[in-house]
């Protein structure tokens, strides 16, 4: 035996499917009291059902507490990427070795990891209880915050706020009717004079359905008499939509994509670089030396020759065609490597031993093929 003896005020005893005058006759024998389920042993709950999400969100809590600690909040892109790999994505780890987790769970934790993941310290730090749509481009900030805030006037048109309950759009920055935003319109000192604020939502000028504008304001902005009234719905929130020019809400994210960005015709070398065989790496490479020789026609090499044979076999999915443009990717990016290499940082691989690791790299691509063939490979 163990020798641990039980402690009494800290121990119950647990019943399930026991007839009341056998219970009653065990408790009178035990120095225990009754204990009700569900109750939390070893860091789980000890329920008699299958497990619920109701069940799961003692977990959910948790993780979610120790993401808004207040000392994650300065942490880095690496330092956060440390701490979801290290530490958040084992929080459920030991909830699985035990129980079957909800799908719901799951899905739930996942989110919050790529949430915090993914927003950094936009929200206290860097738009400092502004707009995002009117916070300033600082001089010294990371690079994917500054592509952020370059791409605003780009995206505005297209991203919409549907109102709710009205109070978390913004009455002057976000765009929530055609003649938005309205902060280009209405200036800060007007609206500090009508004893409004820049932090003002779409619920403070609306009161039973109708707008509450100063009365002065409907003279100097003729726009404001035109906006159509509106209901609130106090049990629901405002969401962001992705808007088309056209009035077409909630559009895919590409569909967005598609009317923002630049166009232009097809290139005959297009399905050349990307294809569902491709490597990334090694495509790219091979799709900028085709954008050199596009800006220099008179360039003549050996690749005129190769990029001719590889776009008439663009089209082809046999085997052989397959293999040959990835032979031709991975000969490009590893010779690149190697000039690379030999300039930056003087050090240079025998031509032998650059030849194996292009034929070792190829040899894996034409197994990969032959695997996703499934035997309908033949050598040629």
């Amino acid at each position: 035996m163990s020798g641990l003896i039980p402690s009494i005020p800290k121990s119950k005893a647990y019943f399930c499917n026991v007839v009341e005058h056998v219970k009653q006759a065990m408790l009178l024998v035990m120095p225990f009291e009754e204990g009700s389920l569900p109750v939390r042993y070893l860091g789980v709950p000890l329920i008699t059902t299958r497990l619920l999400h109701k069940d799961c969100n003692m977990l959910v809590e948790r993780l979610e507490n120790r993401i808004t600690d207040w000392r994650n909040k300065s942490l880095s892109f690496a330092g956060r990427v440390q701490l979801v790999n290290s530490v958040l994505s084992s929080f459920h780890i030991y909830w699985a070795f035990v129980f079957i987790l909800p799908v719901s769970i799951i899905k739930d934790l996942e989110k919050q990891m790529r949430s915090f993941f993914m927003v950094s310290r936009a929200d206290g730090e860097r738009l400092k209880n502004r707009s995002f749509w009117d916070v300033k481009r600082p001089k010294n900030c990371s690079w994917g915050w500054r592509k952020l805030l370059q791409l605003r006037d780009v995206v505005r048109p297209f991203l919409w706020k549907k109102i709710g309950d009205g109070r978390n759009t913004s009455l002057w920055f976000d765009k929530w009717a055609e003649v938005c935003p309205l902060s280009s319109l209405i200036s800060p000192r007007q609206i500090a004079q009508a004893g409004l604020s820049l932090n003002s939502n779409v619920a403070d000028v609306v009161q039973n359905g109708e707008w509450k504008w100063p009365t002065a304001w409907l003279d100097l902005f003729p726009v404001l008499i035109n906006l159509l009234s509106i209901n609130l719905h106090a049990n629901q929130i405002d969401t962001m939509v992705w808007k088309e020019l056209d009035g077409k809400e909630n559009v895919l994210t590409r569909v967005v994509w598609n009317s923002i960005r630049m166009k232009g015709n097809e290139v005959n070398w297009a399905k050349v670089i990307w294809n569902s065989h491709s490597i990334p790496r090694h495509a790219f490479l091979v799709w900028m030396r085709i954008k050199i020789m596009a800006k220099v026609p008179d360039m003549t090499d050996s690749w005129t020759g190769i990029l001719q044979w590889l776009i008439v076999k663009s089209n082809s999915r046999s085997s052989k065609n397959v293999i040959g443009r990835l032979l031709v990717a991975a000969t490009a990016y590893f010779i690149w490597q190697e000039r690379n290499n030999r300039l930056f940082s003087n050090h240079a691989r025998p031509l032998d031993q650059l030849f194996d690791l292009i034929t070792n790299t190829s040899s894996i691509l034409v197994q990969l093929i032959v695997c996703w063939k499934n035997g309908r490979y033949h050598a040629y």
